[in-house]
């Protein structure tokens, strides 16, 4: 029986985090700025109250229909960003064109209208990858003789998640190791520690697939499987939820994507003081309760996923969907 608890877009400690993060980093985000900006030399239009009078400037704007060149930009540390774009108009579920990122510029093939909503997927070979919505800008009268209208767009560079640790208590559990219910406790509480390893300004960042509905946000799932998993507890083990598909049993915890990412300043200080935050480490912890545990060897696999919406294992059978990275794994066997 599931008790999937609905993810929302933003929780509140959601919002505080971004809130703090984003006070230094929002020159980035182009998208939500009322300031005037200038990509390649061309000015970038804002018009909140559509008015056709740029907000910042009092200058006139009119509508076009040109190719667009979208500025891409990592969004932890500034640098150009590489890989791909893929453009969906709003509405639609297939790309109307991909394009590649040279020195941090995508230049599209095909005329986009100001107003146009269009729905732009980043994606990189290492499984950076970030959905963002963005409208077709107005155009200041004065710059329209050109053939491109701008746009900007955020990507990231995915952190390096090899390193994880699982205890109960004082005692650290491997990859493939074993836990026995009889000589260990049959109520345990499994702590399960996520580091980022990998470079300064790294990390990952969470997201909606507008064509699809679902979100992309971090989670550590828990499956049980094999003889006997159905008997084992999970529903009050401190899991955000859980379900039962057949015998198998699934139990999933959202974790914070900022707490995952490394983000420091120029002179190596994290963007805001609090360690818990931008420093690349979370614990988390879940229950399991062996005291009905019939079974002799199940399997525990523990997985961390990128871009994964519960939603979608829970009406699909268990699975997991395409979009979702396993960012780190491992496996314990259950035993009495």
């Amino acid at each position: 029986m599931s008790s999937l608890k609905k993810p929302f877009q933003l929780k509140i400690w959601h919002v505080i985090v971004i809130a703090a993060c984003l006070l230094v980093g929002f020159a980035m985000l182009s998208g939500a700025l009322n300031v005037s900006m200038n990509i390649g030399g061309q000015r970038i239009a804002i018009d909140n109250n559509n008015d056709d009078i740029d907000d910042i400037t009092g200058d006139e704007l009119v509508n076009v229909n040109k190719l667009i060149k979208i500025s891409v930009t990592d969004y932890f540390n500034g640098t150009d960003g590489s890989g791909t774009l893929a453009i969906y108009k709003s509405g639609s579920d297939q790309p109307t064109e991909t394009l590649t990122i040279s020195s941090g510029i995508a230049t599209s093939g095909k005329t986009y209208t100001s107003g146009q909503v269009l729905n732009v997927l980043y994606n990189d070979a290492s499984n950076s990858k970030h959905w963002e919505t963005l409208t077709v800008p107005k155009m200041f009268a004065s710059d329209t003789q050109g053939d491109y209208n701008y746009l900007s767009k955020t990507s990231f560079t995915i952190g390096t998640y090899t390193s994880d640790y699982l205890t109960v208590g004082a005692t650290s559990y491997d990859d493939a190791g074993t836990y026995n219910s009889t000589t260990t406790g049959t109520t345990p509480t499994f702590d399960y520690k996520l580091s980022n390893t990998g470079d300064d300004n790294t990390g990952l960042i969470t997201s909606r697939d507008p064509t699809t509905g679902y979100d992309w946000n971090v989670y550590l799932l828990v499956k049980l499987s094999g003889t006997g998993a159905e008997t084992i507890g999970m529903s009050n083990g401190g899991f955000d939820g859980t379900t039962m598909i057949g015998t198998t049993q699934y139990g999933w915890i959202e974790l914070d994507a900022n707490s995952l990412t490394i983000w420091k300043d120029s002179l190596g200080v994290y963007k805001y003081n609090d360690a818990t935050k931008c420093a690349g480490l979370q614990t988390t912890s879940f229950d399991l309760d062996l005291t009905g545990y019939t079974g002799t060897a199940v399997t525990m696999q523990i997985t961390a996923y990128a871009y994964f919406d519960p939603t979608y294992l829970t009406e699909h059978n268990g699975a997991v969907q395409s979009s979702a990275v396993a960012i780190a794994e491992q496996t314990e066997t259950i035993t009495v």
